[in-house]
């Protein structure tokens, strides 16, 4: 990945059209999502810059795909759009995940392709849904007065209500069909839990390791607790200081085919969030057909209407663990076999960067 100033911005995009990838950051499941859409740009020679807020997850990856990839990291890169692209050359602009930047692209001297994450109205507050409300009107304007592009990225195999033809899947999101058995959790071995993905304290790894410790010791479960994931340097440091033989840290950038391996041996998928948002992970494991748990006070509380896994809403801290886990232990689940979907699908990778 060349990472460019400014001025070299300017230069590279004076020379030829680009595909301009406008995000946020590229923690968890976008790092996927930017592979993909590269290789499918590289392999049709179509030159990439990605302008982003937060490169730190993209620095020395050793990813081929990414060798021609000219990076801008920028918390301005849109007033850059605004000034400069579409002046001289027409540029592709895609905003990935555009959710946080609708207003501004409300006033957008170009036209871009907006890709708008999974927006579910899943908590039942009145300021919930005015936001919900102020959003899809945004949307609504966008497509009925043909300012931008639009594709929603839908849940798997939910059914849309609203403005039908505009949503997309996620390709990178296993579409299964699901056949049905029942199995029991077997106390009499090990329980495999895993926390996956980018690990820092936003997935609480602490709290985590003390409701398994609380489990093991009070409650008698043999848990083996994973991290797996590259993982904030000082918090890698604190659990390895724990000493604890049962807990494991598996370091470092993950290739696609890893990252499924290490769901698909786990029993029980970790996700305590402290803060709310979309998660590909969540979605992944549950088309994986694992058995997922995140706090039940994110935007995910109804996730389970729309998904064939299962789904387990926890409380908030050390407890709502331990009672989630004690919750798995003591039912009889159902789990499934999986296969993709066959013919055409709409994907939001598709959107983005088809000609």
């Amino acid at each position: 990945m060349i990472f460019l100033s400014r001025k070299e911005l300017q230069i590279e995009a004076s020379r030829c059209p680009h595909y301009i990838l406008i995000a946020r950051d590229f923690s968890g499941h976008r790092l996927d999502w930017l592979m993909r859409i590269s290789s499918n740009l590289v392999e049709n020679n179509k030159p990439l810059i990605v302008i982003c807020e937060d490169a730190s997850r993209l620095r020395d990856l050793p990813i081929s795909s990414f060798d021609r990839v000219l990076l801008y990291e920028s918390r301005s890169g849109l007033s850059f759009i605004n000034e400069f692209i579409g002046k001289t050359i027409q540029h592709q602009i895609m905003f990935w995940d555009a959710d946080d930047k609708l207003r501004l692209l409300l006033f957008a001297k170009f036209r871009a392709r907006c890709l708008i994450m999974r927006p579910y109205l899943t908590e039942y507050k009145a300021k919930s849904i005015l936001r919900y409300w102020a959003k899809m009107m945004i949307i609504s304007y966008f497509v009925l007065f043909d300012r931008h592009d639009v594709a929603l990225l839908r849940i798997a195999e939910a059914k849309p209500y609203f403005l039908k033809n505009h949503w997309v899947d996620d390709e990178l999101i296993l579409v299964h069909k699901l056949t049905y058995k029942k199995i029991h959790s077997d106390i009499s071995r090990s329980l495999r839990v895993l926390i996956p993905g980018y690990i820092t304290l936003r997935k609480n790894p602490l709290i985590a390791i003390s409701a398994c410790i609380e489990l093991r010791k009070k409650h008698g479960l043999r848990i083996d607790l994973t991290f797996c994931g590259t993982i904030d340097a000082n918090l890698k440091e604190n659990i390895e200081s724990l000493n604890l033989e049962w807990v494991h840290i598996v370091d470092g950038y993950l290739e696609r085919k890893q990252f499924l391996e290490a769901i698909d041996i786990s029993d029980f998928i970790l996700l305590p969030y402290k803060n709310r948002g979309s998660s590909g992970i969540v979605l992944e494991s549950l088309a994986l057909a694992k058995v997922v748990a995140i706090y039940g006070n994110r935007h995910w509380q109804n996730l389970s209407r729309h998904t064939k896994g299962q789904f387990f809403l926890l409380a908030r801290g050390k407890n709502g663990i331990v009672k989630g886990v004690l919750r798995f232990q003591s039912q009889n689940l159902s789990t499934s076999s999986y296969k993709l979907a066959m013919g055409s699908r709409k994907t939001a990778l598709t959107f983005l960067t088809s000609s």
